[in-house]
């Protein structure tokens, strides 16, 4: 590549083929140690994979290679895609992700310290090989910044969302109109009957934790047919609770679905309940262990009722699920919004 990489030299060449032994060689970071080139890169595939370091005195070769992270006894599966990191003083730690399923790819530190060998030892070493197992619990790095927790729950203050959210496609700035309690969402057009999946107006944000608890509550301000707001959990298995505006009358509904091996969306849909005349409608759900959702309501400050069937959340492409908020509707002429009050999520 050209030095101002305006442009490719030639073609390039394969310095480390890793077929034979590393199937799925990827993600490489390359380095220089005292004064040798190193490469370090997984292998075996996201979710059964290792970690693989070489190293080699010029970067045409000879290259020597270990494997020097893997499961082994933890429950840390496939330590993938990581990175050495060292700290100015001299610290050494090792960041990779663990694919989760359901909950995504999670981030890991490792700590790192170099053997007598030359090689990067990570993690809890096993045995003379040089091979580590990640750990699960660990001294902090020594830096200033102290830890915090990543937000959650949100009160939607000033009409906002908190900067845990996501919005499903590049937002559109008629999605939201400013409010001074809660959140309002308009119900703006989808062309055709577009499946929940494939909306973009969702305000979706990831799941925190194997096991956790969400609240919060819509105000339905409806006038068309069409008009639609609720609750989501969101992957290649979909669901909402959401409350649906038809001939006058609000009704409260399940809906779920799923994306096939050919791209074709399905999704069914559960009426409920009639909830016409109610000025709030309390919406959450329990997410359990293994992504097992168990949707509820409440209405006019009465007892919960839980919904049937259960849900089972199902991963992204490529990422977890995602839990969020909508609001939606079927006419050009947007009039209808929803206010959802605050967002609430606790961990279990």
């Amino acid at each position: 590549m050209a030095p101002d990489a305006s442009r490719l030299l030639d073609n390039g060449r394969i310095v480390v083929d890793g077929t034979p032994s590393h199937p799925t060689l990827e993600g490489p970071k390359l380095y220089k140690r005292n004064g040798e080139y190193w490469i370090f890169a997984p292998a075996g595939g996201v979710k059964r994979g290792w970690q693989t370091v070489m190293r080699a005195p010029t970067l045409s070769g000879p290259w020597q290679s270990r494997d020097v992270l893997h499961q082994g006894n933890s429950p840390i599966n496939g330590p993938h895609q990581g990175a050495w990191v060292e700290l100015e003083n001299g610290e050494n730690w090792f960041f990779h992700f663990q694919d989760k399923g359901v909950y995504g790819r999670i981030v890991h530190l490792q700590p790192l310290c170099w053997g007598a060998d030359g090689w990067p030892q990570i993690g809890q070493r096993l045995n003379d090989t040089g091979k580590g197992q990640p750990v699960s619990l660990h001294r902090l790095p020594a830096l200033p910044v102290a830890p915090c927790c990543l937000q959650t729950s949100d009160d939607f203050r000033h009409g906002q969302p908190g900067v845990q959210w996501q919005w499903q496609a590049n937002p559109q700035r008629h999605w939201l109109t400013p409010h001074q309690q809660g959140l309002r969402l308009r119900c703006a057009l989808t062309s055709g009957d577009i499946s929940l999946y494939r909306l973009p107006q969702l305000l979706l944000q990831k799941f925190p934790a194997e096991r956790f608890d969400v609240q919060t509550a819509v105000d339905p301000m409806f006038s068309q047919d069409g008009d639609e707001a609720g609750i989501a959990i969101y992957g290649q298995r979909f669901a909402a609770l959401c409350v649906t505006y038809r001939a006058a009358n609000l009704q409260l509904a399940l809906c779920h679905g799923w994306i096939d091996d050919r791209g074709e969306t399905h999704q069914q849909s559960i009426g409920l309940e009639e909830v016409s005349g109610c000025k709030e409608i309390e919406l959450g759900f329990q997410v359990d262990y293994d992504g097992v959702v168990h949707f509820r309501y409440r209405l006019a400050q009465r007892e919960w009722r839980q919904v049937t069937p259960q849900f089972s959340a199902g991963a992204g492409k490529w990422i977890g699920a995602r839990m969020g908020i909508y609001a939606r509707g079927e006419r050009e002429n947007v009039k209808g919004s929803a206010i959802f009050s605050p967002f609430i999520v606790r961990l279990q």
